[in-house]
């Protein structure tokens, strides 16, 4: 059986779950911004995925692949200055400039 990925929201004081989205491959990394969450899922493609922080369910506020090599990375997204950087295994180096609707 192939385990797929799952990322979890938990109650701080109690540890109840609030909530489990599942589906993110087998590998990822995520850093934790002020309301949002910046997941590399899958890190083989270097899916991007930038999820809100709530505690009352799963909201996927965008989601790209931006490398164009392959494999992807594992190394976890940085953000400075407006701007999302990801490193592909490649030597790929990605900036995305973070976009307030």
């Amino acid at each position: 059986m192939r385990f797929l990925g799952a990322l979890k929201c938990l109650d701080w004081e109690t540890g109840a779950e609030k909530w489990v989205q599942r589906g993110f491959g087998e590998f990822g990394t995520l850093i934790a911004t002020r309301n949002n969450l910046l997941l590399v899922q899958n890190s083989r493609d270097g899916t991007l995925t930038i999820v809100a922080a709530e505690p009352n369910g799963y909201r996927a506020l965008h989601c790209a692949n931006l490398f164009n090599s392959a494999p992807g990375t594992f190394t976890a997204p940085v953000l400075a200055n407006g701007k999302i950087y990801l490193r592909s295994y490649s030597g790929e180096i990605i900036c995305a400039e973070v976009v307030r609707k």
